[in-house]
């Protein structure tokens, strides 16, 4: 595996572990400032690090969270 690689497949995984425990400050390192997020269920569009760390912490606080 090229290191490349392996840095992406590093970050992914931290990504999803942080995720799993509700942690919106861990995935601020993850994502490029200029980042874009395209949701599954409405295609809508996130635009930047700061939009989608508040999407992810208004999804981490919600009672009846699915991720």
């Amino acid at each position: 595996m090229l290191p490349a690689e392996l840095a992406i497949r590093a970050r992914r995984a931290a990504f999803n572990r942080a995720i799993a425990a509700g942690d919106a400050a861990a995935i601020r390192p993850i994502l490029a400032r200029d980042c874009v997020m395209i949701t599954g269920t409405d295609s809508a569009v996130i635009a930047g690090c700061n939009g989608q760390l508040k999407v992810w912490q208004r999804e981490f606080a919600a009672p009846d969270r699915l991720v």
